[in-house]
């Protein structure tokens, strides 16, 4: 399970490099969702579970029970950062970095 999965780097590299892994992307923006989509019908990536939710709603929001391992780079950079919103990440949704 990639939490947090974004465009979905991390899942995508899993899924493609390891085929006979079930891996799924959660990932709550619905902007992220389609890059996520488009990044992994790029890359020719099939059987990878993306799947719509808030990590932060609980485990009772995830469709599956358990997994044998969780990945994640959730966003990292702290919105009373010095360098919020001065256009540093050019190329994500200030979600995706920013967390307050």
């Amino acid at each position: 399970l990639d939490l947090c999965a974004g465009s979905g780097c991390i899942s995508i590299a899993l899924a493609k490099n390891r085929p006979v892994c079930r891996v799924a992307a959660l990932e709550k923006s619905p902007d992220a969702l389609g890059y996520l989509r488009r990044n992994a019908q790029r890359n020719g990536v099939k059987g990878l579970s993306i799947l719509e939710g808030d990590l932060l709603a609980g485990p009772g929001s995830l469709p599956v029970a358990s997994f044998d391992m969780i990945v994640s780079n959730p966003p990292y950079i702290p919105a009373a950062a010095p360098s919020a919103g001065t256009g540093c990440v050019v190329c994500s949704p200030a979600a995706a970095c920013w967390w307050k």
